[in-house]
């Protein structure tokens, strides 16, 4: 656009007497108008189809966590063996190979089920074949716990609380009968009862400290 201007202001300037009656001047401002407005009517296009494809791309997105999910899980395994480390380029060729060969569809539900699917499949078999055998059933609970995790299927501060025992600052109020419960045991109880669905009243409902119903009874069952 901005050439075609310069075209028109150096005709203008250039052209001697009435420039309505310089036959080549109007000649040449007449294509650079046509050309002008061809620039314009692709320049239309251009935004058009840069909409239509950024829409098909959000809807790829849940394509992209899900990799995403797997990629950080592998990466993961490199704090159980130096050895078990994954470049980005190699994660990368995977993902397009899965896009080519997973089954195609035209319904786009199915198509994202079929690459999720093929990609995963294809990124535990190429990271089993670099394991030692010890370590393949890892591989499976760590690429499972992030999926279930992402869809919300297993709420996360409760797997965090399952691996760790529970971390807090609060103090933990006495152990309401040491003779059978462990201190161990009710700071973990505790510290579970603060977590999301299992929120406490004050400290435990009465029913978890009576002596007669509650822990007792819970924890012998």
């Amino acid at each position: 656009m901005s050439g075609q201007t310069q075209t028109r202001k150096s005709v203008l300037s250039s052209s001697e007497g009435n420039v309505l009656e310089d036959e080549n001047a109007i000649n040449i401002l007449s294509s650079s108008k046509i050309l002008s407005e061809e620039i314009q009517e692709k320049q239309v296009i251009a935004v058009a189809t840069e909409t239509e494809i950024d829409a098909a791309r959000q809807q790829y997105v849940p394509v992209a966590k899900h990799s995403a999910i797997l990629f950080f899980g592998i990466s993961e395994l490199a704090n159980i063996d130096p050895m078990y480390q994954y470049s980005l380029a190699w994660f990368l060729n995977l993902f397009v190979n899965a896009i080519v060969k997973a089954p195609k569809s035209n319904v786009l539900e199915e198509r994202l089920e079929h690459l999720n699917y093929y990609f995963t499949k294809s990124i535990y078999q190429n990271v089993c074949r670099s394991l030692f055998e010890k370590d393949k059933l890892v591989i499976s609970l760590v690429m499972c716990l992030g999926i279930l995790v992402s869809r919300g299927k297993i709420n996360k501060s409760h797997l965090l609380f399952f691996l760790t025992g529970g971390v807090g600052l609060e103090a933990v109020p006495p152990n309401p009968d040491n003779s059978w419960l462990p201190e161990k045991a009710w700071t973990q109880i505790f510290r579970a009862s603060d977590l999301e669905g299992l929120a406490r009243t004050h400290y435990l409902p009465p029913a978890y400290t009576s002596p007669s119903l509650g822990l007792q009874e819970i924890t012998n069952d």
